[in-house]
């Protein structure tokens, strides 16, 4: 920030403030008691003030009870630039410890382009599958950037159908 004409030390460190600050009231919000994270929007904000502007790809998960309230919140894989790599087992372990019965699950792109790869989908479709079978469910995964999110459940890419049209469609096109 400093690099930006006329912005010292003092008004860089009063940026960073307001938007910590930021962070925290919509941290705090989303954890208040009786706040279901069944609003998409207020979520996709605090995940992109959370990771978005972040280097590397980050995966978060937010573990929720059955009425969508948030029980916890934890960065579960650090990757690179390019790539994260989840460890479903890992997931599972963690959501179960916590006794959750409901994930959205949110990365980030540090190229501040949130359209899903294949990569994305297959891993929402493959993870989707997996949690049914141990009575979780993947309520979304949502992909975030410094300036954008998108939402897979909105986009109709947590059904497998509409997930296999896209990656065609994207493969071939």
């Amino acid at each position: 920030l400093q690099k930006v004409p006329n912005i010292g030390l003092s008004n860089a460190i009063a940026l960073k403030t307001i938007r910590e600050v930021i962070n925290r009231v919509l941290k705090n919000d989303i954890k208040q008691k009786g706040v279901q994270l069944n609003n998409s929007t207020k979520v996709e904000e605090y995940c992109k003030l959370s990771i978005g502007n972040s280097k590397n790809e980050v995966i978060k998960a937010l573990f929720l009870n059955g009425k969508l309230d948030l029980i916890k919140d934890e960065i579960i894989g650090n990757g690179n630039i390019n790539e994260v790599k989840l460890y479903k087992n890992v997931l599972i372990t963690k959501a179960t410890q916590y006794g959750c019965c409901n994930i959205i699950l949110v990365h980030n792109h540090p190229t501040n382009d949130v359209n899903p790869s294949v990569a994305d989908i297959q891993l929402t479709i493959d993870l989707k599958e997996l949690l049914s079978m141990v009575d979780m469910n993947l309520v979304d995964h949502i992909i975030v950037s410094k300036d954008y999110s998108l939402s897979m459940a909105k986009e109709g890419l947590m059904n497998k159908q509409k997930a296999l049209k896209y990656i065609n469609k994207k493969l071939f096109n």
